[in-house]
Parts: structure tokens; sequence; C-alpha cells
């Protein structure tokens, strides 16, 4: 009696197992949506980090010049807000960083495998036959 339960164990485990590898699979309207949202998602975050990249840079250099002039004459600017500024656009720049990383790792995200059968017409002798081929495909919806 325990051994036939632990056979009915075991087969009802191997059919949960099976039913909730196999139930994972998504419609594909679905899958588009959220590669077409990651997609939409990293192109403004990329936008954005090179907005912030390039406008902190040029105020970065701007403020530096400025203050390597003013070392010399110390009468041309105030020091104290040129440097203030000097140390908010570095920080300005840093903050592209993650905006830049997180746009390239959604657009990973949004690639989708793709796992199939493909026709493809082969030559035999003197003429063409359909063969299915198995095929591996990494798609990204642009």
């Amino acid at each position: 009696m325990i051994v036939m339960m632990k056979k009915v164990f075991l087969v009802l485990t191997c059919i949960l197992i099976y039913n909730c590898i196999l139930s994972q699979t998504r419609d594909s309207a679905v899958n588009f949506e959220i590669q077409k949202r990651l997609l939409t998602k990293s192109k403004w975050q990329k936008a954005a980090g090179w907005t912030i990249l390039s406008t902190g840079a040029a105020v970065a250099l701007f403020t530096g010049y400025f203050l390597i002039k003013s070392a010399s004459d110390p009468d041309l600017i105030d020091r104290p807000i040129f440097t203030t500024v000097f140390a908010g656009s570095i920080a300005y720049t840093l903050i592209s960083i993650p905006l830049l990383h997180a746009g390239a790792k959604n657009k990973k995200r949004a690639a989708e495998i793709g796992v199939g059968n493909s026709k493809r017409f082969m030559p035999q002798l003197n003429s063409f036959t359909l063969k299915s081929q198995s095929v591996i495909s990494l798609k990204v919806h642009i």
C-alpha cells in the first residue's frame, strides 16, 4: 500500500511540475505590448541620460574654465558660487550613468527568444524540396 502511494505521489508531482513549467506562456499580443513598453522606456531613459550627461559636462567645462582662469585673477568671478556650480554639475553628470545603464537593461529585457520550425527550399537533384529546420531566433521589435 505504501509503495502504491509513493508511485501515485510521484506521478501527481510530475504532472504538477509539467503543468507549472508549460503553463507560463503568454499571449503574443501581451508580449508585444510589454516589449513596446520596455523599448519606449529604454528610449526615453537613454535620451534623458544623454541630455543630462551633455548638459552637466558643458556646465562643468564652462565653470571649470572660469575657475582655472580666476586662479590668476581673483577678482574675475565670485569663486564660491562657481565652485558650487562646478560641484553640482559634476554630480548632475554622474546622475546620467544609472539612466544609461537602465536604458540598456530594458532594451535587453525587450528581446524575445523564439524557438520554432522554419520551412526552407533545399535543392535535391534537379528540383527543390521543402524541408523543415529548427530555428532559434532573437526578436527585437523596433
